[in-house]
């Protein structure tokens, strides 16, 4: 009888390899995944019918992953020679294109639709146009001097955050409801609102 979490053991050199746990539904089921010689994921089983395979590149990058019911489908990736994923094919196509600094700043969707980044110069991501299924969704997001994300305006909600001197954020906000960190040192205890 299984308790409240799952079993689980691993392989030689620590791979999870099988995983057993209650469904919602109290039913036991067992995954078990076997891997390749550095540790990238080959096969994935669960029940004795599902089964999801993984290829990688020379560079061990994943190229394809395949699966049976309910993960019948495929998705392959396809890289530039700079190392960036290029194209994800799922059901269509979606292709990315990347500034010299390896970023995203555009990505093109299989129904047209296109999402575009921007980034100020520190790096930062400061808006995002286009990312939701219509193609309209607008993120824009502010940073302090430490580089830290403190303002995220999305499609009319508000959020804001504010971090201690030691760096560790303290608290956000969004559309007013106020939400505390609570630290021990420089460890996440709980949030608080």
């Amino acid at each position: 009888m299984l308790g409240s979490g799952p079993a689980t053991s691993y392989d030689a050199v620590g791979n999870l390899s099988v995983r057993v746990a209650k469904n919602p539904f109290g039913d036991t089921q067992s995954t078990t995944s076997t891997y390749d010689e550095i540790g990238n994921p080959l096969v994935e089983r669960a029940w004795t019918t599902v089964v999801r395979t993984f290829t990688y590149d020379a560079l061990d990058r994943p190229v394809s992953m395949s699966g049976s019911l309910p993960w019948s489908s495929t998705m392959n990736w396809a890289y530039d020679a700079a190392g960036n994923m290029v194209t994800i094919t799922e059901f269509g196509p979606h292709s990315f294109t990347f500034d010299l600094a390896g970023r995203i700043v555009k990505g093109y969707s299989y129904n047209g639709s296109v999402i575009t980044h921007t980034y100020d110069d520190n790096g930062n991501l400061v808006n995002v146009d286009g990312y939701n299924e219509e193609g309209t969704g607008t993120v824009t997001m502010a940073y302090d001097k430490e580089n830290r994300l403190v303002k995220d305006m999305r499609n009319g909600t508000v959020a804001t955050y504010t971090y201690s001197g030691d760096g560790l954020k303290r608290s956000s906000i969004v559309d007013g409801a106020v939400t505390t960190l609570v630290w021990d040192g420089s460890e996440y205890l709980a949030e608080t609102e």
